[in-house]
């Protein structure tokens, strides 16, 4: 165009100085609330989804409404931050609803465990148990509210070990927000950043505990994958067969790779190859944890692949 009106045709040209936004003027162009309510119900629900599986809860009709207002709020214009203002204020509460359904599910699901857990009782302590959400061991800021010794405490872990604490003072903000620098060397695969996010987004929970008998130890899994480049997504219950168990996983790095997933849950350990970001899903039945097949991302195929399961 240049080369065909030359200099003096494209110095008379029209010039347009306003805004080109000729489609809803005044919608918001980016909206960082509904970007961290959303994050933050979603990392609700699939922790919510994760420890029901591992309690043998039924939350599957609770579950499902948490979900359909998270999948509600991921439409095209309210997500971005397009949307008209008073959008936001449903979207707020509505993914606030998906949250409370979440921490209502993940709460009884602690109790339950929590009430199994052999705690011998120690004259002068109080028992305190932590719940990672996460299918592999963490070192992460522990924050529970104690008010019992206003001068300190002295913290260990199960096996007696002290660990480093201290008191902390809460703070009543509006601009309270949580973020993470990792120095590190090499590339953002050597930092381990998928991991390190998945923490930051779904944090461990304490909670006090009384001394009573139990039968579990005072540490104990249901699910590891190694920590390794395959990450475990989301382990649930199947919507259509509760006794069946589904596990979802992830290569989080781009590169192929053998990842060796340990489910003490279903009494097996499953060996499997990943492509580069390649998602695989499995099913797995807990009446013969042997027989699991990989299934699709909706889960109601068959897909034919290449994996081996072997007692735990």
């Amino acid at each position: 165009m240049a080369k065909r009106l030359g200099e003096r045709g494209l110095a008379e040209l029209p010039v347009w100085r306003e805004n080109l936004q000729h489609h809803a003027a005044g919608c918001y162009s980016s909206h960082s609330g509904v970007k961290a309510w959303q994050r933050r119900a979603q990392a609700a629900v699939l922790s919510a989804e994760r420890w029901a599986a591992i309690a043998g809860h039924d939350a599957r009709a609770d579950l499902e409404r948490a979900w359909k207002q998270v999948l509600f709020n991921q439409f095209h214009d309210v997500l971005p931050g397009s949307a008209i203002e008073p959008a936001y204020d449903d979207a707020r509460d509505q993914l606030g609803e998906a949250v409370a359904i979440a921490k209502r599910i993940i709460t009884r699901a602690h109790n339950v465990i929590a009430r199994d857990i052999h705690v011998p009782e120690e004259t002068g302590t109080q028992p305190v148990v932590v719940f990672n959400p996460h299918p592999w061991p963490v070192r992460t800021r522990v924050e529970i509210q104690y008010g019992l010794a206003p001068t300190g405490v002295r913290v260990v872990d199960a096996d007696g070990t002290d660990v480093p604490c201290q008191p902390i003072q809460p703070v009543a903000t509006t601009d309270r927000f949580t973020y993470l620098l990792v120095p590190h060397a090499g590339d953002w695969r050597a930092a381990g950043l998928t991991r390190r996010a998945a923490v930051l987004s779904s944090p461990v929970r304490a909670m006090l505990e009384s001394f009573h008998r139990g039968t579990l130890p005072a540490a104990c899994g249901y699910l590891d994958d190694g920590g390794g480049q395959v990450m475990v997504t989301a382990v649930k219950r199947h919507e259509d067969a509760p006794r069946d168990l589904v596990v979802r996983a992830v290569e989080t790095t781009g590169r192929a790779a053998v990842a060796t997933l340990d489910l003490p849950l279903a009494g097996i350990r499953l060996t499997a190859d990943f492509g580069p970001s390649q998602i695989r899903t499995f099913r797995i039945p807990l009446d013969d944890p042997l027989s699991v097949v990989e299934t699709d991302l909706v889960e109601l195929g068959t897909r034919k692949g290449a994996f081996t399961v072997e007692p735990w």
